[in-house]
């Protein structure tokens, strides 16, 4: 993480005093600390995503749920948790074989500091996965105990 802390207000502070693209414009121009940094952002996001899920810390847009009658939140919510527990499963399978795929082909990162695609892209089925496999759990519990301020319809 210190790279990145290092690395990014002095690409912002340069992006707005000299009117350049952060990175240079070119992704070949980023020095090693910069490659570096920029490896790290895809463990650090698809590693910290599994937790997030299970501790139910996502972003949760429920204005729909909350305005309904308590009879239909929960059969909505069921249908929506398990939506996104397929489209994390779908992305898994589609990621997961997209990094066999640069495994396979040796394929290689551009930066200046290049390194196999796979070992940077392989957070991202584990991420998914993990995530599908927290919201799988989550159908199976128990639902949680109503409100107070809510009756029964």
């Amino acid at each position: 993480m210190q790279p990145i802390i290092e690395v990014r207000p002095e690409s912002v502070l340069i992006h707005h005093r000299f009117q350049v693209p952060i990175g240079g414009g070119d992704e070949a121009d980023i020095g090693p600390d910069g490659a570096v940094a920029s490896y790290a952002l895809c463990p650090m996001i698809f590693l910290a995503m599994p937790e997030m899920t299970r501790r139910g810390a996502q972003i949760v847009i429920d204005y729909l749920l909350d305005t309904l009658p308590l009879k239909y939140r929960r059969p909505i919510g069921w249908t929506v948790t398990l939506a996104t527990a397929l489209v994390c499963l779908m992305g898994a399978w589609i990621t997961g074989a997209e990094t066999w795929r640069q495994y396979l082909q040796g394929i290689e990162t551009v930066l200046a500091f290049a390194v196999p695609k796979w070992w940077v892209s392989i957070f991202v089925p584990y991420g998914l996965l993990s995530s599908a496999i927290y919201f799988f759990r989550r159908l199976i519990e128990a639902p949680p105990v109503a409100r107070t301020d809510e009756a029964v319809a």
